[in-house]
């Protein structure tokens, strides 16, 4: 019948909105997943570099004659730090990007203080008396 014809196509009709509906979203879900790869491999190479940047700025306070700094300590808070970017590095390598993200924001915030340390103890040392 004609009423069974036109249920038909409407439930045709909205089969296909389903379908593309689904495929939107598993495109979107992919293009989601692809960014969040990048976004953590791109903090990744950056807390790499921010690493260097930290111990090359230990280093150089090590040569700051009366510099208020706790050596052992802050060598022990690098490699921690060193530990948990690598971790964040694993994790990217290991196709997890939110856990990535969450390490590397770790990581970040750790490097931070580590370098607020370290200029605090060199200002101290070279502050004009």
């Amino acid at each position: 019948s004609a009423a069974s014809a036109k249920k038909y196509d409407e439930a045709k009709s909205y089969a296909a909105e389903a379908v593309s509906a689904a495929e939107r979203a598993i495109s979107d879900g992919r293009t989601a997943a692809l960014r969040a790869s990048e976004e953590a491999a791109a903090l990744v190479t950056d807390l790499q570099d921010t690493l260097v940047e930290t111990e090359n700025n230990l280093n150089g306070a090590r040569r700051v004659p009366n510099a208020r700094l706790n050596f052992p300590e802050l060598t022990g808070d690098l490699d921690y730090a060193r530990d948990t970017v690598n971790q964040a590095d694993t994790a990217v390598q290991s196709n997890k990007p939110r856990e990535a993200l969450e390490i590397g924001r770790n990581a970040r915030a750790q490097l931070s203080d580590l370098n607020g340390k370290i200029s605090d103890g060199v200002r101290a040392a070279t502050r004009k008396k």
